[in-house]
């Protein structure tokens, strides 16, 4: 019998074994990941106790998420099967975890996860603080060097009355990212608008909502519109 036969005879085994273990470590943190889904919906941060199971909740839902993503088998896995998954790229390497912080008030943001897998690199995880819209949708757009960038957009909540959309274009790299353009508006809850809008036949960005507390002649609603032009690098606004 050849070398190689019997490495194959070997190997395939403890293959076989790896990703079976690797997906029992999946299964076991969906479990997981949908017990504390369950049980975010459930608690109310204005009830005795109940905000500090919220904070602890929130951060096992990030140490979860980032200890299963960041499995190599977790690549080729179906991510929208993982709880708090909000969006993925066309090209399956991008995907956003999104979830309502929870904390009480009228602003009500949501705290991100961010995967990605660039190249042949393994795959990153990175919970983003900063961006607190809900992102559910992700086009793909080339730029002058022929790299992928990740248009993302989402909406969040900003008070009572009120949502803010966010659109966030983003540059990956093996380890990092880098944020090449963010714009967000802020309109009333009750306004019948389109709020913000890709097109992707045309690579324009635009954005329409009306102004809060102005009213032009005969009870008009002061419309505000913008747009923005991708230019092979980034967003460029057009008149």
């Amino acid at each position: 019998m050849r070398k190689s036969t019997v490495l194959i005879f070997v190997l395939l085994p403890l293959l076989i074994f790896s990703q079976k273990n690797n997906d029992k470590k999946i299964a076991s943190a969906i479990n997981i990941l949908k017990i504390h889904q369950s049980s975010l919906d459930k608690l109310s941060p204005f009830d005795e106790g109940e905000l500090e199971d919220i904070i602890r909740l929130n951060r096992k839902v990030k140490e979860q998420l980032n200890e299963v993503l960041q499995l190599d088998s977790t690549n080729h896995f179906p991510k929208e099967t993982i709880p708090f998954f909000t969006s993925q790229s066309e090209d399956k390497n991008f995907a956003i975890f999104s979830w309502e912080e929870n904390m009480g008030g009228t602003y009500r943001p949501n705290i991100n996860v961010f995967y990605w897998k660039y190249k042949d690199a393994f795959p990153n995880v990175m919970t983003y603080e900063r961006e607190e819209a809900n992102f559910s949708i992700i086009y793909q757009i080339k730029n002058s060097d022929t790299d992928t960038l990740y248009l993302a957009l989402g909406r969040g909540v900003g008070c009572i009355t009120c949502v803010f959309e966010k659109a966030l274009l983003l540059k990956l790299n093996t380890t990092d990212f880098t944020e090449v353009f963010a714009y967000q508006i802020d309109y009333h809850l009750d306004n019948d608008l389109q709020g913000l809008n890709y097109d992707e036949a045309t690579q324009i960005l635009s954005y329409e909502y009306i102004e809060q507390d102005c009213e032009k002649e005969e009870g008009e609603n002061c419309w505000v519109r913008g747009k923005f032009k991708f230019d092979g690098g980034t967003f460029i606004e057009i008149d």
